[in-house]
This record gives structure tokens, sequence and C-alpha cells, in this order.
């Protein structure tokens, strides 16, 4: 009996939509014949074939670039021949430009088609407010040709409301098993010096700026941006560290070695780095914005924090023994284990997938 085909398309196969996209592919397909139609990032491990099951049949975009241009015609025209080529069942689109393209290049009728944002391009706040504009009526336009969008948060399901009534979500989640995850190292609060981290693409999303500004003001705490990005220049106090990029095993060393973890992005779909710290036993403090809110509880799991002043404050309350950080700490791991898995997320996929297939949606 011939298995069901499911094609993934991911034009940006790098940071969080690598990890999510790579657990969801090794986790599925010893169900569905599964098939990856994608693109490098700088982000992208060097080992990533290897990370990949043995399973999955890969092919390599050629055009693929992150910004518009005219070789999106060329990237339209690679989609069109991988689906006639793989005749899947269903093609799950991943991220915003493979959606975009994907959703004129697929006939609509003749397969079925699912699309994951990981985060909205309209929500972009280093875009004009007519960039994000037009990015929305992109993002309409696309979902009426039909399609089930998939939401990697409850916060994006809502914004996702206001694009189209088809969407649900399914919560992304990590690997708790994977083999270069170190054991939690216990955050040390009770020193005068902090280990702090964040990590990502050093990009207007995530806010360099006032990871800066943070830095400026706590001089006593040593500050470490995992990763890098064209606005590095921006971060120039003594205290902050940049460690470029770093291949997995080390990323986590580094973030397990810190004692805080900071994340003040402007827009977020549900970032695998938040739920990696937290698992970690981190003292998380992030941005209070969907997808983020939809996993720190303020003051129980985490901290809700859109200032610098914001920040004095919590710090200032840990030093008081305002908070039970040790307890905050564990609530946070204990909050990935029981709502953002790569197991109970792989398992909500597979459902949604043979529903599909059943005629159910």
């Amino acid at each position: 009996m011939q298995r069901t085909k499911v094609l993934h398309i991911a034009e940006a196969f790098g940071g969080g939509v690598y990890t999510m996209v790579s657990s969801l592919l090794c986790r599925t397909c010893d169900e569905f014949d599964t098939y990856l139609l994608y693109a490098l990032r700088p982000q992208t491990p060097e080992d990533y074939r290897a990370q990949l099951d043995s399973r999955i049949h890969i092919m390599e975009m050629q055009h693929a670039e992150r910004k518009i241009g005219w070789k999106d015609l060329l990237n339209y025209a690679e989609i069109r021949r991988a689906v006639r080529k793989v005749q899947p069942d269903i093609v799950h689109l991943h991220s915003a430009k493979s959606g975009f393209i994907g959703r004129w290049a697929i006939d609509m009728k003749k397969y079925h088609v699912l699309y994951t944002p990981h985060g909205y391009p309209f929500l972009k706040m280093d875009d004009s407010a007519l960039r994000r504009k037009i990015y929305y009526y992109l993002e309409k336009a696309a979902a009426a040709k039909g399609g089930l969008t998939i939401c990697c948060s409850k916060g994006e399901w809502e914004i996702s409301r206001s694009v189209t009534v088809n969407s649900v979500y399914i919560n992304n989640g990590i690997e708790l098993q994977q083999k270069n995850f170190p054991a939690p190292h216990l955050p040390d609060l009770i020193s005068d010096s902090y280990r702090i981290a964040t990590m990502g693409r050093i990009c207007v999303q995530k806010q360099p700026h006032q990871f800066q500004q943070v830095a400026d003001r706590h001089p006593e705490h040593r500050f470490l941006w995992i990763g890098d990005g064209e606005l590095r220049g921006e971060l120039k106090s003594d205290n902050i560290e940049i460690t470029g990029w770093v291949n997995r095993e080390r990323a986590l060393r580094y973030l397990n070695e810190s004692d805080m973890f900071v994340l003040f992005s402007a827009w977020e779909g549900l970032p695998i780095a938040l739920l990696e710290a937290m698992y970690l036993e981190k003292v998380c403090v992030a941005a209070p914005i969907p997808g983020i809110k939809d996993v720190i509880c303020d003051g129980e799991n985490g901290f809700l924090c859109d200032s610098a002043q914001r920040f004095d404050k919590i710090i200032q309350g840990i030093r008081a023994g305002k908070y039970n950080w040790r307890k905050i700490a564990q609530n946070a791991r204990e909050t990935v284990i029981q709502k953002f898995t790569a197991e109970q997320m792989s398992d909500s996929y597979k459902a949604l997938y043979k529903k599909i297939l059943n005629g159910g949606l």
C-alpha cells in the first residue's frame, strides 16, 4: 500500500524555522512519505543533512533569496516542478515567502495545501506602514486562493483571524531528548553579577537596541548574544559579548551557562529559543507580544517586560527577595514539558494531516 506523501517547502530553512521543521519532518516520516524542498540561510547548521532522518527526500532550492526580487519567479517555477515530480497528497508551506509563492504556484483544487507563517511579515516593525499594509493584503489575497493556515501559537492564530477564517493553531514544541541538550545548569541570582543571554539573529525583529540599553544600565552584569546578524554594530557596550554563528551544541551550552534569558522581540510566532531557555531552567524575561504571552505567565514562570525600566524593576525585585526565582525557573521547565514538546506538536500535526485526508477539514 502506497503511503501518503507530504511535501514540505521551507524557503527560510534556518533559525527557529529550521528547528521546528526538521523536528516535524523527523517525527512524521515514520507514518508519511516525507519530502522537503528547502533553501539554506546563514543560520542553517552545517551538518543539517546528518540531522535529518535518512528516510526524508530532500531537494534544495537553487534560486531562493531573502529579499523579494526577480528570482522569485524562478522559485515559483521550482515549486511547480517539485510538486509535479512528487505528486504529494499534502503540501505544507513554511514561512511567508514560501506561503505566498507556493499558494500561487500550486493547483489548490488538486492538492491539500497548508501554510504556517512562523511570524506574519505585516508585523515587521523594520518596514514602513505602507509596506506592512501591502504585506497584509498580499496575505489576504493568498489566503483567498484556499488552503488552511496552521499557526504556531494561539497568539499568532488570533492575528490570523483577520486574514482568513480558515486557520487553526498547533503550538511549536522542542525536542527534550535531543543528544546535545545539556543537563540544566541552575541560575545563580544570589551573586552580584548575572550572566544574561539572548539567542538569534541580530536584526530589527530582536530589537538589539533594547538589549544594548539594558546592558548600558547594568554594567555589573555580563550580556551574551548567541548568534550574529546585520545589526551587530548596535551592540557596543563593554559588557556585551557576541558569539557569532555557532553550532547547536555550543549554542545550547552558552545558553545553559547563563542565569537569565531575555528576548525583546517586536514580533514572533512562538520562539523556539525561549522554549529552550525555559526548559534549561533559566529565569526568562521576554516581550509581552503574541506568541510569548501564550507561554510566559508574568511572575509565575518568567517575566513579561516592555522596557528597560521594567527590566530594572524585575532585577530589583529579584535582589529584594520579592520573587521566588528558583520556583519560577522550575515552573518554566515544567511549562515546556506539559505544553510545548516536539512529541505533542508532531502528534497534533499527524492527526491534522489524517483528518484532512479523510475529508474532515
